[in-house]
Parts: C-alpha cells; structure tokens; sequence
C-alpha cells in the first residue's frame, strides 16, 4: 500500500514538473500574469494537507483496478453482439457489415468512456466530502487549494499562446478529455464553500438543554479535577 502512494506521488510530481518545464518558456516572473502563477503555486499548511489527503484517498480505493477492467468488461460483451450482428446481416454487400462494425465500435468506446467519467467523478466527489467531513480546517484548506487552481489556469490563459482554448474566463479546463474526465474546479470548489456555510450555520446554532447540561457537567468535573490537583500539590 505504502508502495503503491509512492508511486502515484512520483507519477504526480513528475507529470507536474513535466507541465511546469512545458510552460516556463513563456512565463516571465516579472509580469501581472507570471507574479499570479508564481503564487498560485504556494499553499498554506491547511492547503497542502488538503491536497495531499486529496491524492491519498484517491489512491486508496479500487478507483485504479476499476478502470484497467473497465475496457474487458466493455469489450466482451461489444465482441458478442458484434459477432451477433455480423452473422444476421447478409453477405452482401459488405459496405452493410463494415458499417454495423464500425458503428458499433464507436457506441463501445462511447459507453467505455462515459463509464471512466462516471467513476472517475464518483471518486473525486467522495474524496472532497470525506476530506469536509474531518473539520472545518480541511474545509478552509480545500477552498484555498481550488482557488489556487483556478488562479493558475487563470494566468495560463493569458499567458500561453493558446491559453484561450485550453482554459475558460472562470479557470476550468475546456478541453474535452479533460473537461469530460473531471469535475469542474468551479463546481469543486463551490461545494467546498457551501460545506463551510453549512458548517458555520450549525456552530452558531443556540445550544440545547442537553448540550448546556453536558456543558455544566464538564465545567463540574473540570473543578473537581483542578481541585484535586491542588490538593495533591499541597500534600
């Protein structure tokens, strides 16, 4: 297990840097937009322990398995009706065959991708609201860290040559592979900020009897306990 967080942390790193050394050409430190990417690549504590969590729970699951099995269990059952439907249609003309193939292949890679965005998602959703679920400082952390994304697309829209297609005005990626692959960063980080409201909302809530009771319970026994503290300093 542990084996296997290294590797994804290396694959990660290395598919950053990667990035990184593709962009550096064309960002200049000095500038509005190179002074913006620069410090959207420094995070808070909070920030980098949300991140971390992040990429550990979408490590420890069968997020990865799923998906390398995902193309055999298309695939089998694609073959069958496609040797099904090769068998039913007449010889000739063939033109009738090779359509009804390749028709089908492409409904097979449709349903295989649909499915690979399906769980990827379902993944990446369940992290987010795990990560929420531990306090309101890995709330604050998410929100710092999706902000930062999106502040870096931001300045990689302006300042790659073809920022404009790669990235949109509120930060999300809008190539297609990625932008049907993954959830928004808006829409992540929109979460995340109805998450603190919600987490807010309930710590101003007024406190029942039976909190202010446990409230005096503990005030009680934290007398009792200080007192027998002094009594034992005493002796």
């Amino acid at each position: 297990s542990i084996i296997h967080y290294l590797y994804m942390y290396n694959k990660n790193l290395c598919a950053i840097i990667f990035s990184f050394q593709k962009y550096t050409k064309y960002i200049n430190d000095k500038s509005e937009f190179g002074q913006q990417f620069v410090k959207s690549l420094i995070l808070s504590e909070p920030a980098k322990k949300y991140s971390i969590a992040r990429e550990l729970m979408l490590t420890d699951n069968h997020r990865v398995l799923i998906k390398s099995i995902l193309p055999s269990v298309v695939l089998m059952p694609m073959y069958g009706l496609g040797n099904y439907i090769y068998n039913i249609l007449p010889p000739n003309p063939v033109r009738v065959r090779m359509l009804a193939i390749v028709l089908l292949s492409n409904v097979g890679v449709l349903v295989w991708f649909l499915l690979r965005t399906a769980i990827e998602n379902i993944y990446q959703k369940k992290a987010d609201e795990k990560l929420c679920d531990i306090g309101e400082e890995y709330i604050k952390g998410g929100i710092e860290y999706y902000e930062k994304l999106i502040q870096r697309n931001l300045a990689l829209r302006n300042i790659l040559p073809d920022g404009e297609n790669k990235f949109s005005k509120q930060g999300d990626q809008i190539e297609f592979i990625s932008e049907l692959s993954e959830l928004p960063l808006t829409y992540r980080k929109r979460y995340i900020e109805n998450r603190l409201k919600n987490c807010i909302n309930e710590n101003k809530k007024p406190n029942t009897p039976n909190t202010r009771s446990e409230e005096h319970t503990l005030n009680s026994s934290h007398t009792v306990i200080s007192y027998a503290v002094f009594c034992l300093k005493k002796k």
